[in-house]
């Protein structure tokens, strides 16, 4: 305080006007909107939480109407005095009547009889899956022979999850001679009051008075699950949470942050109605009852904002402007200039920024023509490198035919000759498509079979799709050169080299593979490496592989190349992978 009180002192009379009018208006109107906000907060919490009381008062109403239902058909089941064997399929018919006619609220209907006979209106299914409750319900219900009984949730095999009604049937004797029991369809339940009380910001829970989950909202996010078992259910500590909290609003934490919880009064039934909210959600409304306050706080702070722009403007405006353009030069942004005319200190401070950005523009300029040149220099350097020894081989192979007076071979050789090297020294463009590469290679294997004879046979699998993709010009063909020559000739027996094209998400991979002599571990760990010694022997098996693989890690990045894959005895494969659209 005593600082900001000396550095106060040293402004002028203006300045200090303006801090004291500034601090103590926004000061008072901030803790009058404080205030207002507080009361406006309490306020709305009340008007929520009676609205949120009315809708579970009617969403009570509705289940208590609902059992009412559940009631009456029980009740006029259990009118049938008769439930003898001997009437069966009379029986089996009228339940699945009921059923029919009542299938939104009860799922499957029992009558249990004295002499332990079961019939339900899917009795099929209960002959085949049983249901092992229906002795525990039978016995519950005559407990209470006078009224309606019902039970705790439980997992049944004809209901899934569900709840029993149970209701006895008494003879005129007034002895109990079966007892009716309907299974009441529990996920409808939870889809008919879902529109009354879910959203993507509220949910609800039923539970009953023993703790038990009857009900609940299935797509909410907002309660904590455990996922440890199947089907996936609410922690047992949280429902055990909610059942304890009292009657009215509570605040509970929840997996993503407070949760605002209403519980409502037991039911007919006992069971507690639980309307949950995500906090935020439940207060996004508390902004319209204090909007006069921060209406008439923002209308001061904007006009006393007007007058410190008014008076600081002049000053600070061109120092922010060199900020911006000096965070621009620190995160290796284009710079730009400052466009400001000044005759003052802050016009020379502009004036040698501007200098300044000139320099480090024409710098960068520079550097990236240099990167592009000695990009362009270094592969001509490496087509230089394959073309000579290609050519080499070639003229060898015509050398020899025409020594055997092989003319019509000769002239073949000379036509693939030439068209190999029109193909080679095509200056207008660099890549080429993978079938204009493949023709080629077609051309180059033609020659070397008038040389050497049926020792090698190639096989293509290229699919269309890849066949339309680009490629660099003269990448695939010394890797065909280099199989021939390394990989099938000295194993003096004939082999086969396959070319293989596909693509595959957004790469091109092309696999070319013979089965000659192979290589060794050390032999392949070699080929990427020591590249300078492996020019000057002039070994091509280097040559080819480690020239052709930098040629495409220069023009798509070292993510893409060869791979090489060999093993003595058994062959070679290499794999090209090339992006489809590369990055200009």
């Amino acid at each position: 305080m005593k600082k900001l009180l000396v550095w106060i002192q040293s402004w002028g009379m203006v300045w200090k006007m303006f801090v004291i009018l500034f601090v103590v208006t926004v000061a008072l109107f901030l803790g009058m909107a404080y205030k207002n906000y507080k009361d406006s907060e309490v306020l709305y919490k009340q008007v929520v939480t009676n609205d949120s009381k009315e809708l579970m008062v009617r969403t009570n109403q509705f289940i208590d109407a609902y059992v009412e239902n559940i009631k009456s058909i029980l009740s006029m089941l259990s009118s049938e005095k008769e439930w003898s064997q001997e009437k069966k399929e009379m029986i089996e018919s009228t339940l699945r009547r009921y059923g029919n006619l009542n299938q939104l609220n009860i799922k499957t209907l029992y009558v249990v009889t004295d002499n332990g006979s079961v019939y339900t209106n899917s009795q099929l299914y209960y002959d085949i899956l049983g249901n092992p409750n229906l002795p525990r319900l039978y016995q519950r219900a005559l407990e209470n022979t006078k009224s309606l009984t019902w039970s705790e949730p439980y997992n049944s095999l004809l209901s899934g999850r569900t709840i029993a009604f149970m209701k006895p049937v008494k003879d005129n004797n007034d002895h109990v001679s079966a007892v009716v029991i309907g299974e009441i369809d529990l996920e409808n339940l939870a889809i008919r009051l879902a529109p009354l009380l879910a959203g993507v910001h509220q949910t609800f829970v039923v539970i009953t008075q023993e703790g038990n989950i009857v009900t609940k909202d299935n797509q909410s996010l907002l309660l904590p699950y455990d996922n440890t078992v199947v089907p996936s259910r609410i922690q047992p500590t949280f429902v055990k949470r909610m059942s304890d909290l009292e009657y009215g609003y509570n605040e509970v934490e929840g997996p993503k942050g407070k949760l605002i919880i209403v519980k409502s009064l037991a039911n007919y039934l006992g069971w507690n109605l639980f309307s949950i909210y995500d906090e935020n959600y439940f207060y996004q409304s508390v902004s319209s009852l204090y909007t006069n306050a921060r209406n008439t706080l923002l209308l001061w702070v904007a006009a006393l904002f007007l007058c410190t722009f008014i008076i600081s403007r002049y000053f600070t405006n061109p120092i922010k402007k060199l900020v911006v353009k000096m965070n621009k030069v620190r995160t290796l942004d284009v710079p730009l200039k400052i466009l400001d005319v000044r005759n003052d200190e802050i016009g020379s401070l502009i004036t040698s920024y501007n200098l300044m950005m000139d320099r480090i523009v024409g710098l960068m300029n520079e550097r990236e023509q240099n990167v592009e040149r000695r990009k362009e220099l270094e592969i001509k350097m490496l087509q230089s490198q394959i073309g000579p020894h290609f050519l080499h081989n070639t003229l060898a192979c015509i050398h020899s035919l025409a020594q055997q007076e092989r003319i019509h071979e000769v002239e073949i050789t000379i036509r693939s000759l030439s068209g190999l090297l029109s193909y080679s020294f095509d200056k207008i463009s660099e890549k080429v498509q993978l079938r204009q590469e493949l023709e080629s290679i077609g051309m180059f294997v033609q020659i070397q079979s008038i040389r050497y004879g049926p020792n090698f046979d190639v096989q293509m699998d290229i699919s269309e799709e890849a066949l339309q993709c680009e490629i660099l010009k003269l990448s695939i063909q010394p890797i065909v050169e280099n199989a021939i020559f390394h990989g099938i000739l000295p194993t003096r027996k004939p082999g086969i080299i396959q070319i293989r094209a596909k693509v595959h998400g957004q790469s091109l991979f092309v696999y070319v593979a013979d089965n000659g002599v192979g290589m060794s571990k050390q032999k392949q760990s070699q080929m990427f490496n020591n590249r300078e010694r492996n020019n000057r022997n002039g070994r091509f098996n280097s040559i080819g592989f480690v020239n052709v693989h930098e040629r495409f890690r220069l023009h798509y990045g070292a993510p893409f190349g060869l791979k090489l894959i060999s093993k003595e005895g058994v062959g070679t494969v290499i794999r090209i992978k090339i992006p489809i659209h590369p990055n200009p």
